[in-house]
This record gives C-alpha cells, sequence and structure tokens, in this order.
C-alpha cells in the first residue's frame, strides 16, 4: 500500500494485557493505558482504564506512581524548592528543621502534579487518580491496577531549525 508520504516512526511501545485506546483532538494526542485485573477486561474495567487514558491525555504525567520517579528528579527538586526559601525574607529566620520539612512537603506537592496515580482525577477534582481506580474495583468487587501508559503527540521529537532572523537579514544585506 502506497501513501506517497514522507513518514518517519520516531518511536513506538509494544504492549500486551488489558490495553485501552484513547485518541484526542482529532488525532493530536494518542494514548494508552494497561490495566490488569484478575476479572479479565470487564466493561467497568475498561471504562476505568479509558478515564485514565483521558487524564493522561489531559494533564500529561510523566511518571505512573512515586517509585518510578528518578532520585536525581527529586533532588534537583528539592534543591530548587530551598534555593526558593533562601531567597524568601520570611523563611529567613527559620530553624533549618522546618525548612526541611516544609521542603518535603514541596516534593509530596510534585508527587501530586507529576504522578498518574496521585494526580487529581479530571472528572472528579476532590478524589485522586488511585482513589477513583480503587471505588470502580470495589464496585465492580474486583482489583484493578493501573500498570502503565504511554502518550503520543504529534510532532514530538521533530527537531525545529532555529534561525535568528537578525543574522539572516545582514547575511542578506552583504
Amino acid at each position: 500500500l502506497k501513501i506517497r508520504e514522507n513518514l518517519q516512526i520516531r518511536r513506538f511501545v509494544r504492549m500486551e494485557g488489558i490495553l485501552v485506546p484513547y485518541i484526542h483532538g482529532g488525532g493530536k494526542i494518542g494514548v494508552m493505558v494497561r490495566a490488569e485485573s484478575p476479572a479479565g477486561a470487564i466493561p467497568e474495567i475498561l471504562a476505568a482504564a479509558k478515564d485514565c487514558a483521558l487524564q493522561v491525555a489531559a494533564m500529561n504525567p510523566p511518571y505512573l506512581k512515586r517509585e518510578d520517579v528518578p532520585a536525581a528528579v527529586l533532588d534537583e527538586e528539592k534543591k530548587i524548592i530551598l534555593a526558593q526559601m533562601a531567597e524568601d525574607p520570611k523563611m529567613a529566620n527559620k530553624p533549618e528543621q522546618v525548612k526541611e520539612k516544609i521542603a518535603a512537603g514541596k516534593v509530596g506537592k510534585y508527587y501530586g502534579e507529576n504522578c498518574l496515580l496521585e494526580q487529581a482525577f479530571v472528572k472528579e477534582n476532590k478524589e485522586t487518580v488511585q482513589s477513583y481506580v480503587d471505588g470502580v474495583a470495589k464496585a465492580a468487587g474486583t482489583t484493578i491496577a493501573i500498570t502503565d501508559f504511554v502518550r503520543f503527540e504529534r510532532g514530538e521529537g521533530i527537531e525545529k531549525k532555529a534561525d535568528n532572523f537578525a543574522e539572516e537579514i545582514a547575511s542578506m544585506i552583504k
């Protein structure tokens, strides 16, 4: 089959198990979520996984759960938080132990923003994605584990040519 287009596949992921795809924005964003459950692919599990895929498309979390966040990222985040506290005049006279606890709390907030299972659920802001999945599992009388996800966005990974407009005009004048 020829489609006469210059297509280049930049990345792909192979997944097995209970997979639920979600396409958003007319094909601009594609998400696939993998779930595991002893009950198999019953409608409740598929609906919960689809809602998780919707969450991934909307919020673009880089990690699934806390354990997936590399230690180097956490160290860098903590360094940034401590540097911000050092510059804040309100924090200048607080003891180091208090600053460390405040930094630990802010790192916890980092998990809530960057880990899928700890994010506030987009359909119901009062609960996390994990509590939503657990509620669906309890109602279905089984267990559900969201084990992996992948998010593709049209055009991601394309190197954009950076031009300096001033240099371009200068070269035309010469």
